[in-house]
């Protein structure tokens, strides 16, 4: 990944790539900015990710921060988050608000928070399964629920 990213990038000044584990990004102190998709959220520790992110911007340097929000009750996100409850005995885990109150001892502040929806249409309901399972965000979850969750989910 990083290969293919460098050679797209070659000869662009003040463009730097590293490979680290998201909570020990090394402390650059001038980056541009830090830009996590989808990744926050499977971390065990986000305010240790959010800081040592923090270490390595400049005085204008951003982070941008793309999750998925809880589902809503009605949707279909919201009937899988039901079936993986109800599977694993745990709810889905209420991270956002607590990690946002911190924001501020981590040296940050929320410039915008935006719940952008998108419709997204599969074939099936085994299909999308199959999709979220094998290629998609539920690998981390299903994988810390093991095999017996992840059966009573299907």
């Amino acid at each position: 990944m990083l290969a293919r990213a460098r050679a797209r990038l070659a000869g662009l000044e003040r463009v730097e790539l590293s490979l680290a584990a998201a909570d020990e990004v090394p402390p650059l102190a001038d980056a541009g900015g830090v830009f996590s998709s989808f990744t926050l959220q499977l971390l065990p520790e986000r305010a240790a990710a959010l800081r040592a992110w923090r270490a390595a911007l400049g005085p204008a340097g951003r982070i941008a921060v793309v999750f998925w929000p809880r589902q809503r009750e009605e949707d279909a996100w919201g009937h899988l988050g039901r079936a993986i409850e109800g599977a694993t005995g745990k709810p889905r885990p209420d991270w956002e608000v607590p990690l946002r109150a911190q924001l501020p001892e981590l040296g940050l502040r929320l410039a915008e928070a935006r719940d952008l929806q998108h419709e997204v249409a599969y074939p099936s309901p085994e299909a999308a399964w199959r999709l979220l399972r094998d290629a998609c965000s539920l690998q981390v979850l299903l994988a810390r629920m093991g095999p017996a969750a992840t059966r009573a989910c299907e």
